[in-house]
């Protein structure tokens, strides 16, 4: 019950978050931590940041709403990974190419019609 409550806490806590990529003045996580800590990391948090909010943008509603929720969640997940580079960094490849093949997905769509 507690462990619930605590991760609806960090749940409603990084929709607060979203309007920036990860704080290095205050890193909430292990994972965080290490984002901050390595450049590679920071440039990939960085096109994550650019690429989610591209998607956004063209996106209103419900799904809107969904991709929000979906990338809160994404954040508060470790993956996994807790402090391993390699992982975390593929995760974030795994991500960026996820919002690269949505946006890719709606631009082709958009043509079509």
């Amino acid at each position: 019950m507690l462990k619930t409550i605590a991760l609806s806490a960090l749940l409603l806590l990084s929709f607060q978050l979203l309007p920036a990529a990860v704080d290095c003045g205050m890193p909430l996580t292990r994972q965080q931590r290490v984002v901050c800590a390595t450049p590679e990391l920071m440039k990939l948090d960085q096109q994550l940041w650019s690429v989610y909010k591209s998607v956004l943008a063209a996106r209103s509603g419900i799904e809107r709403s969904q991709i929000e929720h979906d990338q809160a969640s994404w954040e508060v997940s470790s993956g996994a990974c807790w402090d391993r580079v390699d992982c975390i960094k593929k995760r974030y490849t795994d991500r960026i190419a996820s919002f690269q093949g949505v946006a890719l997905t709606r631009s082709q769509s958009t043509q079509v019609q």
